[in-house]
C-alpha cells in the first residue's frame, strides 16, 4: 500500500474546504468525493466532460495530491478496502445510542489504566525539549490534534501536523535528532507503511496506536498503546474517534503545567 492513499480523503476535503468556489482543484475534489466509490470505473474523458476541465488539469491535480496521473490515481482506489461498509454497519446497530455511551466510558476508563502518569509527563517534556514536533496521522484523529495544535500554540510552542502526502513532505525530509515525531495509527496501517522514513530517521519516534504488534519496538523509541488489548481489527476505533481528544488533553494540561507561559 502507497502512503499517500491513507490521507487520500484528507487531501480532498482539505482541498475542498480551503480553496474559493470555482477553482478547478475544487470542483475536481468535490467531483472524487461525490464519486469516491466509483472512481475506478472513471476514465480521464468523462470526468474532463463532467468538470468541464482540460485532461492536463486533471493530471495537475493527480500530480498535487501525491500521483503521477490519473491511471496510477485509479489503480490505487481499485485497492480500497472494506472500511465504507464496515463502518456504515457499525451506525446501523440497534440501540446505538446506548452502545456509544458503554464504548466511549469503557475506552476513557481503560486509556486511564493503560496509559500511566509518567507517559503523559514524558510525552509533554519531549514536546517542550524538541526543536520541532511533528504528528503524523490519516485521518479519524485530525480534528483532536487540531484542538492540540491551536492550544499549544497559546502555550509558545508549534506542533507541526502531516496528514497527507507523505512521501513527498518536506519536513519529513527536514527532521533531525533534536526533533520529535509522534505517529497516531489506531489499527497500525500508517504505523507500518512509514516504515522506510522510521529507519533512516534521527529524530525521537513515539507512536500512539490500538494495534499491540510487536513488530513495532523495532521501529519506534517508544510506544503509547491506547488500549489494554489489541484493537486493530475494530473497524472505528473508538479509541482514535474519542480516546485521543483525551490522551491529547491529558498531554496539554500536563505541559500547561510544567511549561507554559505564566501569565
Amino acid at each position: 500500500m502507497r502512503i499517500n492513499r491513507l490521507s487520500l480523503l484528507n487531501s480532498l476535503c482539505n482541498i475542498l474546504n480551503e480553496n474559493e468556489v470555482g477553482n478547478p482543484s475544487v470542483i475536481l475534489a468535490e467531483y472524487f468525493l461525490k464519486n469516491y466509490h466509483y472512481l475506478s470505473e472513471l476514465n480521464i474523458y468523462q470526468v474532463a466532460d463532467d468538470c468541464f476541465v482540460s485532461r492536463s488539469s486533471i493530471r495537475r491535480f493527480c500530480k498535487s495530491i501525491g500521483y503521477n496521473n490519473f491511471a496510477e490515481f485509479k489503480n490505487e482506489i481499485r485497492e480500497y478496502d472494506d472500511q465504507y461498509s464496515n463502518l456504515t454497519a457499525h451506525f446501523r446497530q440497534q440501540d446505538f445510542r446506548e452502545i456509544l455511551t458503554n464504548n466511549v466510558l469503557e475506552a476513557i476508563h481503560e486509556m486511564s489504566r493503560s496509559i500511566s502518569r509518567e507517559q503523559i509527563h514524558l510525552i509533554a517534556r519531549r514536546i517542550h525539549k524538541s526543536r520541532n514536533t511533528l504528528i503524523l496521522t490519516s485521518n479519524y484523529a485530525v480534528s483532536a490534534i487540531n484542538t492540540f495544535q491551536y492550544g499549544m500554540v497559546l502555550q509558545g510552542k508549534v506542533i507541526r501536523l502531516v496528514s497527507e502526502l507523505y512521501e513527498t513532505n518536506n519536513l519529513l525530509k527536514e527532521v533531525t535528532a533534536d526533533d520529535y515525531v509522534i505517529v497516531i495509527s489506531g489499527h497500525g496501517i500508517l504505523a507500518g507503511v512509514i516504515e522506510e522514513f522510521l529507519k533512516t530517521t534521527t529524530a525521537y519516534t513515539e507512536l500512539f496506536t490500538v494495534n499491540r504488534s510487536r513488530s513495532f519496538d523495532l521501529l519506534y523509541d517508544s510506544i503509547c498503546w491506547l488500549s489494554e488489548e489489541d484493537g486493530s481489527h475494530e473497524s472505528r476505533s473508538i479509541y482514535m474517534v474519542y480516546g485521543m481528544q483525551y490522551l491529547l488533553d491529558l498531554v496539554y494540561a500536563n505541559y500547561v503545567r510544567e511549561y507554559g507561559l505564566k501569565e
